[in-house]
């Protein structure tokens, strides 16, 4: 397995959300071999902050394109206001959040 945070050099479309991911816009990207198969995943910033918060939130593994069908409210509880907002934020905001996150989670971003 190999994950890591890349700079897009062309459109690249977000795994879990579907969305474009913009040229010059920070994604992360993992790529995994199960069981003789090999698999790539592209996340917009927004989408791998959710993944994130999640698992960080349930201590459990999170499937990679956020489609699992359960609702955080009935795996871990109320949802926090700050976990709320990721989902309403823009792919701008997402690329200012990836440098300013006050627990700086998200530091190991590349240029």
């Amino acid at each position: 397995m190999s994950v890591t945070w890349r700079r897009a050099r062309k459109a690249h479309v977000c795994c879990a959300c579907h969305q474009t991911i913009r040229p010059r816009d920070r994604y992360h990207y993992t790529s995994i071999v199960f069981d003789g198969s090999a698999g790539s995943y592209k996340h917009c910033a927004r989408c791998r902050m959710i993944l994130e918060n999640i698992s960080a939130a349930s201590g459990d593994y999170v499937y990679i394109r956020l489609d699992c069908g359960q609702l955080w409210e009935d795996v871990i509880g109320k949802v926090p206001d700050e976990i709320a907002a990721l989902a309403f934020m823009t792919p701008d905001q997402a690329q200012t959040a990836l440098e300013t996150h006050p627990a700086n989670i998200y530091a190991r971003v590349r240029t």
